[in-house]
């Protein structure tokens, strides 16, 4: 777990600096070896899981409180944006405060790290469909997502992509969505196409397919 850790937050450095850095507080604590309450108790309730699996199901357990308004979690809400939260994550009170998140609610997480399925959703991804069907002709399609997980790339035509040239200038921006949620720098040969969004074609229907689907049944799901 300690290496698994470690490895979160070298993978989450550059573009979640709250996570990267909350990984890197929890490895930290790993780093000390058995002896930490935290260290032992989520060595406990991980037992069983794919060491993959438990840094990431800690994390996803501890946001979905604040997101919920967990009032064990209020504090530690005050650090993370989704909620509205503006407080600096990097000052020294923040290992403190996710210290006490976690142990007066180690034994509702426990549950989730036990059971929970660990669903990645990059939803930077759906460009890969978005803009191939930019050049297909088609007028209308039928789309379906095989390992939709909750089926967030399902919607990818709801977000904002921005492309842009190697001079960073914009090249097209796909997508409903507003602002840039995305920008990508393209590369093109002399014989690209010219990229027309208003070429965009109807979407007929949206089907999702994953060995876990995530189904929103009930208030604690959403």
């Amino acid at each position: 777990l300690t290496r698994r850790f470690h490895k979160q937050e070298e993978f989450a450095a550059g573009y979640a600096p709250l996570y990267a850095h909350l990984f890197g507080t929890l490895a930290h604590w790993f780093d000390g070896g058995p002896g930490d309450p935290i260290v032992d108790w989520l060595m406990a309730a991980g037992n069983g899981r794919a060491a993959f699996d438990v840094p990431l199901l800690l994390v996803a357990a501890l946001h979905r409180d604040v997101l919920m308004g967990v009032p064990e979690a209020a504090a530690l809400a005050r650090f993370y944006p989704t909620v509205g939260g503006s407080a600096d994550w990097q000052s020294p009170a923040f290992a403190g405060t996710l210290r006490e998140a976690i142990l007066v609610r180690r034994d509702a997480l426990t549950p989730f790290i036990q059971t929970a399925t660990v669903q990645t959703n990059e939803t930077g991804r759906g460009l890969a469909w978005v803009l191939p069907l930019l050049f297909t002709g088609w007028e209308a399609v039928h789309l379906v997502d095989l390992g939709a997980s909750a089926g967030l790339n399902l919607v990818a035509d709801q977000r904002a992509f921005r492309l842009l040239d190697e001079n960073e200038q914009i090249i097209a921006d796909l997508g409903l969505g507003t602002p840039p949620q995305f920008q990508t720098i393209c590369q093109f040969g002399p014989q690209s196409s010219v990229i027309s969004p208003q070429s965009f074609p109807h979407i007929l229907s949206r089907t999702g397919c994953d060995i876990a689907p995530f189904r929103l049944e009930t208030a604690v799901d959403e």
